[in-house]
């Protein structure tokens, strides 16, 4: 088993924290997701809205889990206590490709949204999946590339292309924010043991998380033609 006796920690109150400037930046992230989730409750009778406001959960479920048990605490977890935060990850994802997918009500066929619906479902259970069985960050890594890229930044092309909608460029702009914290990531850069690489990237990342909430707002929580409510 690994050792992660070598990662630098503070001893608060008598508990030992591991890499707490880590711990901080995640916690960034989640009282990101934590404000956004309050600016869309009001909206949440609206499919779309409803959607977004999962993906804030879950993404904030998965920046804490992984800062206080991924990180903070994982001279106690193990790598198993990284899987929770990968794995809500992948979740929070697949909960706004769904919004995506129904903002393309109105311009695509009806058994086009559904084929897309179920390679949505097809694809969270597939690399959740991948997560437990090969146990390690770049499936989060991956995931993150095939949503961003390859399902929701495609889909939200082919939405402003159609309808010119006011949210479609921050979901460019969250990309471009996603692909520089991937960057910083892997370039290990850092400015020493109290700001490192996962530290700065994580800068990005909630920059990432708020642009892809601002979508959906500016575009009024609704698909192309009109608002899904329950």
């Amino acid at each position: 088993m690994q050792s992660f006796q070598e990662l630098h920690r503070v001893n608060l109150f008598g508990y030992i924290i591991q890499e707490p400037s880590t711990v901080l930046s995640s916690l960034m992230m989640t009282g990101v997701c934590v404000a956004a989730c309050k600016r869309s409750m009001p909206f949440r009778r609206q499919r779309i809205a409803f959607l977004t406001i999962f993906f804030l959960v879950f993404m904030g479920l998965a920046t804490a889990f992984g800062g206080l048990m991924g990180h903070g605490f994982l001279h106690k977890t193990g790598m198993a206590g990284k899987l929770p935060g990968w794995i809500f990850g992948v979740i929070s994802l697949a909960f706004y490709e769904r919004g995506v997918i129904y903002r393309l009500e109105g311009l695509v066929p009806q058994k086009q949204l559904s084929r897309l619906l179920v390679i949505n479902l097809t694809g969270v259970t597939a690399f959740v999946l991948m997560i437990f069985y090969f146990r390690h960050f770049m499936v989060s890594q991956y995931h993150a590339m095939y949503s961003l890229l390859l399902l929701i930044g495609t889909m939200e092309f082919y939405i402003y292309r159609k309808t010119r909608n006011p949210g479609s460029p921050y979901v460019f702009y969250a990309i471009l924010m996603a692909a520089l914290a991937g960057a910083v990531h892997l370039s290990g850069l850092g400015l020493g043991v109290w700001c490192q690489a996962n530290d700065i990237s994580h800068i990005p990342m909630a920059a990432c998380i708020w642009l892809l909430y601002l979508a959906m707002e500016k575009g009024g929580f609704e698909s192309a033609s009109t608002a899904g409510t329950f």
